[in-house]
């Protein structure tokens, strides 16, 4: 299941890339998320991703988590509250 969202996830920093003409740089800039791992991403060598740089990718790119885990069935009011939760959690910590 993980290989399924990285893979959306990877196709989706690849799309954002193309769209903006981003390097590789400038998306790890934008994103606050360090090269290397921007570009483990990019070549599908990342198994998995800390949480933490989900967030920062998702927040600073204009990726959605909905797009990645293909949340379209759910109730988009539900998934912005249990989003929220979420990342109030990891902030908090």
């Amino acid at each position: 299941m993980v290989e399924k969202y990285m893979k959306n996830l990877r196709e989706l920093i690849l799309k954002k890339m193309e769209e903006e003409n981003y390097t590789i740089a400038r998306f790890s800039d934008e994103c606050g998320v360090s090269e290397r791992e921007i570009c483990k991403i990019k070549n599908g060598q990342a198994s998995n991703i800390q949480f933490d740089t989900l967030v920062k990718i998702c927040e600073n790119s204009g990726i959605h988590y909905e797009d990645i885990f293909c949340l379209d069935n759910v109730n988009s009011s539900r998934l912005e509250v249990l989003l929220g939760n979420i990342l109030f959690i990891y902030k908090n910590q």
